[in-house]
């Protein structure tokens, strides 16, 4: 029904996309320097969820020296098994972290040759981008098993997505693409799908939703026949989509710069959308579910829970 639970104000203020992440009942968000585990159930006597541990970056956690002056974690927070995964988008640091996630302890980091703030996780292979390189390497480790150059890019901020044994993805050209999972040897489409602005996708039943930075959405067939688009008007102008889209059951939810959430019929061959209150800004956060609740961040500093 749309009715805000609380919100938990983060210790420092953000202004990129950070995306909470549901795991055993824990809630993980990362502000711009630290990351958080909350323990959903029990709340706190002051209905909040508790702080079961925070992981920031200093000197003593890295092994060489940064000089970490900008925002530091990145778009998505990954859960595997007991391990999470976050990487950096300081320009001095282009390391991926893994933690463990009861504890929060630094369990291995790898260092890239470029950022990466995009992963996807399956048969114990965590798959990253970079500007012109896609990543596996061993969860457990951080060992690289394969690395594949792509000479047209890749839109690094833009999560790749794993379906079977295949990686999708959007190169520099908004173009999406596809590697084989156990080699990184590129495959083919069985049509091209191509989208200006495009901001980010997901995938659900054999149907392929994607956001674009102009305030549209769109859903196709992995044929790459469009089943539908949606153009979204806002009272100001166009309201531009900010979040990645995230499917639950027959639902799809994503943000946007106007600080709406637009919740979408994902099993529909038409377009059905409803929209839940304005939040104060721009939601450049995709929602996390769990439990039959909305989790979001706004860049006003605080995560909202909705139910």
């Amino acid at each position: 029904d749309g009715k805000k639970i609380c919100t938990i104000p983060l210790e420092e203020p953000y202004e990129s996309v950070l995306t909470p992440a549901i795991s055993n009942k824990t809630l993980f968000v990362a502000s711009s320097k630290s990351l958080y585990a909350y323990k959903l159930t029990p709340l706190a006597n002051n209905g909040m969820p508790n702080t079961i541990w925070k992981f920031s970056l200093n000197p003593t956690n890295l092994k060489f020296p940064l000089n970490l002056t900008n925002e530091i974690f990145t778009t998505n927070v990954l859960i595997g098994d007991d391990n999470l995964f976050i990487g950096s988008f300081d320009k001095e640091d282009t390391n991926i972290y893994a933690l463990h996630s009861k504890t929060g302890d630094m369990l291995w980091t790898k260092r890239l040759n470029g950022k990466s703030s995009s992963f996807a996780l399956k048969d114990n292979k965590l798959i990253l981008t970079t500007e012109d390189r896609v990543y596996a390497l061993n969860i457990n480790t951080g060992n690289q098993l394969w690395n594949t150059s792509m000479p047209d890019g890749v839109i690094v901020n833009i999560p790749p997505v794993i379906s079977g044994n295949l990686i999708y993805f959007f190169n520099s050209k908004n173009r999406l693409c596809l590697l084989d999972l156990s080699n990184g040897t590129p495959a083919t489409m069985l049509g091209n799908i191509e989208v200006t602005g495009v901001n980010s996708f997901s995938l659900s039943n054999f149907a392929i939703f994607i956001t674009s930075g102009i305030g549209r959405v769109f859903k196709y067939r992995i044929s790459g026949e469009l089943i539908w688009s949606w153009e979204n008007k806002g009272i100001g102008g166009v309201d531009s989509i900010t979040s990645y889209p995230v499917i639950s059951e027959q639902i799809m939810i994503t943000g946007s710069g106007m600080g709406y959430l637009y919740i979408f019929d994902s099993t529909s061959s038409t377009y059905r959308v409803t929209t839940i209150r304005p939040f104060t800004k721009a939601i450049r956060s995709s929602p996390a579910i769990s439990n039959g609740m909305i989790f979001v961040c706004s860049v006003d500093g605080e995560l909202y829970a909705y139910a």
